[in-house]
């Protein structure tokens, strides 16, 4: 009975060594793939990465497939856990760090007063920067629009933009997160909350 609670010991512990290493492997290889000339003919930042972080996930379970010669404790549901781990993991972190850093109005404010930490503003002058900088001189609001134009929620003919009906969707399902969520809807119908 001792001998069996050492084996089911040190296989836990081996196998939580495998998944630490193989997360931690994702992450690396993703942080890679993002910084290499891959994919760079898809202009959404945020599809781009997730498509990576497939990609990086499968690579670690297939290398965990792998290993099951010589680990022979390792087995297929070893790989497809690392698969749904690093995947569920990288995506957290992807969505909340870097598609922030890439898009976020509040870290566009802070980025523009951490450079003038001796000064105070008023919200006027942010509100006046944030336009003329992030919305005419970036182009941010066009950048919104193309990206949207990529992923078929807006069709564009002769300069001209509609909603299709995947945009609609898309829509209907924000309705439903708003109020399972108790958000206000003013983003999801600004004129509504006019």
């Amino acid at each position: 009975m001792r001998q069996m609670r050492s084996y089911w010991k040190s296989l836990a512990v081996k196998l939580a060594i495998v998944h630490i290493c193989a997360l931690a492997g994702s992450f690396v290889l993703f942080i890679t793939l993002m910084n290499l000339p891959i994919l760079d003919s898809i202009d959404v930042f945020f599809y781009r990465g997730v498509i990576l972080i497939v990609i990086s996930s499968l690579a670690i379970g297939l290398i965990i497939m792998l290993l099951r010669r010589r680990l022979r404790y390792l087995i297929v549901r070893d790989a497809f856990l690392t698969v749904c781990l690093a995947v569920s993991i990288n995506m957290l972190f992807f969505t909340h760090v870097p598609v922030t850093a890439e898009r976020s109005i509040s870290v566009f404010m802070l980025g523009y007063m951490d450079e003038h930490p001796e000064r105070q503003f008023e919200i006027n002058e942010i509100r006046d920067f944030f336009i003329e900088t992030y919305v005419e001189d970036f182009g941010c609001f066009e950048k919104r629009m193309h990206e949207q134009t990529a992923i078929n929620t807006i069709h564009e003919e002769n300069d001209m933009y509609s909603i299709t009906d995947k945009g609609r969707q898309l829509i209907k399902m924000y309705d439903m997160v708003c109020n399972l969520f108790n958000i206000d809807k003013k983003i999801v119908h600004p004129e509504r909350a006019k």
